[in-house]
């Protein structure tokens, strides 16, 4: 049996070891908002693993290995979602507003991995994902402009990044018929996280 998407599963093996050496190096910084922005980057990293697993290797997984492996990777990439909004909070917002926001972004991860047991479709990934990623820009943004929190630019331009290369991969756009969209945001994303 062939590699199904063979360009799909090396970036996607990249996104996750850089995942993990970035969330490694996150970690050790020892503050509470890297910790958990360091969690954030491993929960990427399994679903970049996982990912890339089950565009790669779809022919060798029976249905209910490859829906297994699908799970696990929407669910991994709704935990990153968590620990973005549980960062931001650590990171920008004083304790009486990062309260709250850990509480949200702990339900909505409740309500989404609920949800994700019953729906596979990647559609509602993006719909969990987005609005997190737009609370994190915002926060960031907030923090940089009006505090002068000069840090947090980097946040918010990683964050601009990987929207762009969402609306690569929901464009459908691909440089060649052997690198698709979903291997240009692969690529794209790595610069947004990095």
């Amino acid at each position: 049996m062939a590699i199904q998407e063979p360009m799909t599963l090396a970036t996607d093996y990249i996104l996750a070891l850089l995942g993990v050496v970035w969330g490694v190096s996150l970690l050790r910084q020892g503050s509470r908002a890297a910790r958990l922005w360091g969690y954030g980057f491993f929960a990427m990293a399994a679903g970049a693993f996982f990912g890339g697993t089950a565009h790669g290797f779809a022919d060798w997984l029976d249905p209910s290995q490859h829906a297994l492996v699908w799970r696990a990777t929407t669910y991994s990439i709704g935990l990153a979602s968590f620990f973005l909004l549980a960062a931001t909070g650590a990171d920008v917002l004083p304790c009486k507003l990062s309260r709250p926001l850990m509480l949200i972004a702990a339900v909505k991860l409740a309500v989404y991995l609920w949800w994700m047991g019953s729906h596979d479709e990647f559609r509602f990934v993006i719909y969990d994902y987005a609005p997190s990623m737009l609370v994190v820009l915002a926060c960031h943004l907030w923090a940089w402009r009006s505090i002068g929190v000069d840090w947090a630019k980097w946040i918010v331009a990683g964050v601009l990044v990987s929207f762009a290369g969402a609306g690569v991969q929901m464009s459908g756009f691909a440089l060649h018929q052997h690198f698709n969209h979903n291997d240009l945001y692969h690529v794209i994303q790595m610069f947004g996280l990095w």
